[in-house]
């Protein structure tokens, strides 16, 4: 089948954060930009990481309302308040949606996609569902009970959805999207420019970088990526009276609570970790943290696929983490890398120490992952399988 070119091709969506699925959209639509012509339409523009990522490049880049006070919402523990902001915001939305809508119609694309319901039910409101393809990026694990009942119907009238795992297919397949809408992509990871990014010199020395021993946990300081399973973990090596040291390097999700981090810093102190656990905030160097670390590690409690656990194996770093969502397409249980059930303290305490006394272990377990990752993960595969997908919902479409 001829892949997508010479197409119009339109993501949309509200980015806020510049995390991993950010860095492997902008990838994707430079590669798709050297023979279409892609826009990215960005709600608000406020993520001035994310918005220069794009310069220079061929992708056409807009901004619908760049003139608003307030993109956030949050409140997600509040909902009183939260139905308050939004029907205080509903003036805002109305303009967003003629934005929109006046964006897509002077544009004429053939096919739209997006990472998060909340860009469908916008695209939705627009009308655009009537008049373009549109396609959503399942970058989670999008289980049942992560999305309540109207998102679902949402989900289910899109023209395709692209997992980046098998987990993900299987779990949307279960809660009704049709198996022929679903296409497997994995995940557009630029290996050069994650070794190249790992080489260059580090920030600032976090705290302890001393230590005979260092793990890392990169990822955004919310409750599904386990962080307190993560301080539990140390707590038990340290009782076992090993020497380490432990960074959590993320930053508080934008407009969420900020309970969460005063829970782990209680816990930090509670447990007497102060001088094993580091909460080292955000940080623009975690790929060069990540090589000056012997072992990755990843706690979480569901995942699309698990970008870092990808980009610890092209550094030739071992990973431990647990068996949730789409890390299963990545660690095969001492082949690529060590498993543990989801908030299993022990169980991840002891994967951690057979990897610190067992050099062979790791030695295998770090060559095994390469192998795995580049016969599998690879940019060029992942944007084939992209043009495939979009080539074959385009066709349809008409």
């Amino acid at each position: 089948m001829q892949a997508v070119s010479n197409k119009t091709l339109v993501y949309f969506d509200f980015v806020t954060h510049y995390g991993g699925a950010q860095r492997s959209t902008i990838l994707l639509c430079k590669e798709l930009a050297e023979d279409n012509d892609v826009y990215v339409i960005d709600a608000y523009g406020v993520c001035q990481e994310y918005v220069r990522a794009f310069e220079g490049s061929k992708v056409k880049f807009r901004k619908l309302c760049s003139d608003s006070k307030n993109s956030y919402i949050g409140s997600q523990n509040k909902p009183l308040l939260r139905v308050l902001k939004i029907f205080m915001q509903i003036p805002h939305l109305l303009k967003l949606r003629r934005r929109l809508k006046s964006e897509l119609d002077r544009i004429d694309c053939d096919l739209i996609w997006t990472n998060h319901v909340k860009s469908l039910f916008s695209l939705y409101l627009c009308g655009a569902f009537q008049k373009y393809p549109v396609v959503m990026f399942a970058r989670r694990w999008y289980r049942r009970q992560e999305l309540n009942w109207f998102k679902r119907q949402l989900v289910k009238k899109v023209d395709g959805v692209l997992p980046i795992s098998n987990a993900a297919a299987e779990a949307m397949q279960q809660w009704g999207v049709e198996k022929e809408k679903i296409y497997v992509v994995y995940i557009a990871i630029d290996f050069d420019k994650v070794q190249r990014d790992s080489l260059k010199e580090l920030d600032s020395l976090p705290p302890g970088y001393d230590s005979p021993y260092k793990i890392i946990l990169p990822g955004q300081l919310i409750y599904s990526k386990g962080q307190i399973d993560a301080i539990e973990t140390a707590r038990l090596l340290k009782e076992r009276n090993y020497e380490f040291v432990l960074w959590l390097a993320g930053d508080i999700k934008e407009g969420a609570s900020e309970d969460y981090p005063g829970k782990l810093r209680a816990l930090i102190q509670r447990y007497q970790l102060e001088k094993n656990v580091f909460m080292l905030g955000h940080r623009s160097d975690v790929r060069s943290l990540m090589r000056h670390c012997d072992l990755v590690f990843l706690p979480t409690h569901g995942e699309g696929l698990g970008r870092v656990i990808v980009e610890a194996m092209a550094m030739e770093r071992p990973v431990v983490a647990t068996a949730a969502g789409g890390v299963l397409d990545l660690v095969i249980h001492g082949k690529t890398g060590l498993l543990a059930e989801v908030s299993n303290a022990e169980q991840l305490a002891d994967s951690v120490e057979k990897i610190m006394n067992n050099s062979k272990l790791r030695d295998t377990l770090v060559q095994d992952a390469k192998s795995h990752l580049f016969n599998t993960f690879t940019l060029q595969k992942h944007v084939g399988l992209v043009k495939q997908a979009f080539d074959r919902i385009i066709k349809s479409s008409r």
